[in-house]
């Protein structure tokens, strides 16, 4: 819920041009609402997406 809050904030904030988002443990629906995020903002030219689980297990159970 905090990541999206951000995320609405980030939208509004068109000088940002760098941010680091690693190691935050997003997920699809995390990336996704990413995603939406950067269709409004035009700015952004670097984005750290590193060490998150973003199609890391495709659907799986995390044990299997």
């Amino acid at each position: 819920m905090l990541f999206l809050v951000f995320l609405l904030l980030f939208a509004t904030l068109v000088d940002v041009t760098q941010v680091d988002v690693s190691a935050n443990k997003l997920r699809a629906a995390g990336a996704a609402s990413l995603r939406d995020m950067l269709k409004v903002n035009t700015t952004l030219k670097e984005l750290n997406l590193s060490n998150n689980e973003i199609g890391m297990y495709n659907n799986m159970d995390r044990t299997g």
